[in-house]
């Protein structure tokens, strides 16, 4: 029995409302969970969303339309329904396993800076070392502030300035990961006054009162380190109480 139009219609429309439904799914997961603002941006999330996106569509309707042809029984369009929910599906997963090893996993302090870090970028091999809150985080799981401790003795020391210069800092390293309270005086020290930085720079008060007014603080009490994530090295940056907390993010390097 060959379908009506009206049928091949109705097929598309139902193949259009299950694509926006995951669509919506996905984009919540990514904004709320995955890439939180600024690591949107920073982290390249929009870019992982749109092709994501993209995939969702001319895998699912795309697709649904191509098939749709008037020769065919109803019994083979269904079947070739499915074969397309399923690439969708298919395209989805793939899409969503490279996203979350793309994610912000972690903000680690180093230095003089903090560094949003990505599973892809982190060296597996002593990720059973990380701190418990880091293994213990799922596909919900926002990413988790923390800090980097100092070397334990000079061979470490100098094996770390190797792994430095071969381009592997300490931020990508598990097994130098500890909790940010434990970095919160060396981030005390470092962090800088955000209104010394408008007097230097007027061009940033717009920016500077935005902030303001979202953490609700007199700008004589925040402050500011630069946040970094690969090739992204001056872009933005983390916003800090008198007592290191991080209560927002700026969209300005951090670098003087």
């Amino acid at each position: 029995m060959k379908y009506s139009f009206s049928f091949a219609k109705k097929i598309i429309f139902l193949q259009c409302i299950f694509t926006a439904v995951f669509a919506l799914a996905v984009v919540f997961v990514f904004f709320r969970y995955w890439f939180p603002i600024p690591f949107d941006a920073l982290m390249g999330g929009r870019h992982l969303l749109v092709l994501i996106l993209s995939g969702l569509v001319a895998c699912g309707p795309g697709l649904a339309v191509l098939i749709l042809k008037s020769n065919k029984q109803r019994r083979e369009l269904c079947l070739d329904v499915m074969l397309v929910t399923g690439i969708q599906l298919s395209v989805l997963a793939y899409g969503l396993h490279v996203a979350n090893t793309a994610r912000p996993r972690a903000v680690v302090y180093e230095v003089d800076r903090f560094v949003a870090v990505s599973m892809a970028a982190v060296n597996l091999d002593y990720i059973s070392e990380a701190p418990d809150d880091f293994k213990g985080a799922n596909w919900w799981s926002k990413p988790l502030l923390l800090g980097i401790r100092q070397p334990r003795n000079g061979h470490e020391t100098l094996s770390s300035i190797e792994l430095s210069i071969l381009g592997e800092e300490p931020s990508l390293r598990p097994q130098w990961w500890q909790a940010y309270e434990l970095s919160r005086l060396e981030v005390k020290n470092r962090m800088k006054n955000l209104a010394q930085l408008v007097t230097k720079k007027p061009k940033l008060t717009a920016e500077v009162d935005r902030i303001v007014g979202e953490a609700k603080s007199p700008l004589v009490g925040l402050y500011y380190l630069p946040l970094t994530a690969g090739k992204s090295t001056d872009d933005w940056s983390v916003i800090l109480d008198a007592h290191a907390n991080v209560i927002a993010y700026a969209k300005f390097g951090g670098f003087d």
